[in-house]
């Protein structure tokens, strides 16, 4: 929570409130600043953030602001690998951006506490997409998700779709079906 400090009453109404705003730059992703001074959420990107944060004063009709810079260390981190199963093949890819994107890449590390959504791009000319194991819920037939709250393997299994294949056959003796 931010305070406005240093404030001279004899100019100011202490009765009218301050106004909190991001003058300039970003928060990191997750959290945002309410119009009281609250910063709240919890970030899921780790990096550091440079923002400036003003602040009007609504009793003098003033504002003023200063820049801040917040470093986000990575939390616990854990790894999720999907691998593929079955007679087919197909494409798998995570609503995360540089996330799982499995055909090249199936195997990547998420904060504590992400919820990844895994979902089937496409089965492979062919092939169909027969199911998942180790997802913490399942929407439809094509979507997995799941919580990273330790290291994850999911399974997906495609399956070659038969081919309707007719045989005729003839012996020596006259060209008979068989």
């Amino acid at each position: 929570t931010l305070t406005a400090s240093g404030l001279d009453y004899a100019y100011g109404d202490p009765c009218k409130p301050y106004y909190w705003y991001l003058a300039s730059g970003s928060l990191p992703p997750g959290l945002s600043l309410s119009s009281n001074g609250v910063i709240s959420g919890t970030p899921t990107t780790a990096g550091t953030y440079y923002f400036t944060i003003g602040v009007f004063d609504q009793g003098i009709q003033q504002s003023s602001s200063k820049s801040f810079s917040l470093t986000v260390n990575p939390g616990n981190q854990y790894k999720l690998t999907v691998t593929k199963s079955g007679t087919g093949s197909g494409w798998i890819s995570s609503d995360i951006n540089e996330g799982i994107d499995c055909g090249n890449d199936c195997s990547e590390s998420f904060n504590a506490g992400t919820q990844v959504f895994l979902n089937i791009v496409h089965p492979d000319t062919g092939s169909t997409f027969a199911g998942w194991i180790g997802c913490d819920s399942i929407t439809g037939t094509s979507s997995c998700t799941l919580t990273m709250n330790s290291n994850r393997q999911v399974i997906a299994t495609f399956d070659k779709i038969p081919q309707n294949i007719t045989t005729t056959c003839t012996d020596s003796d006259g060209g008979k079906n068989i």
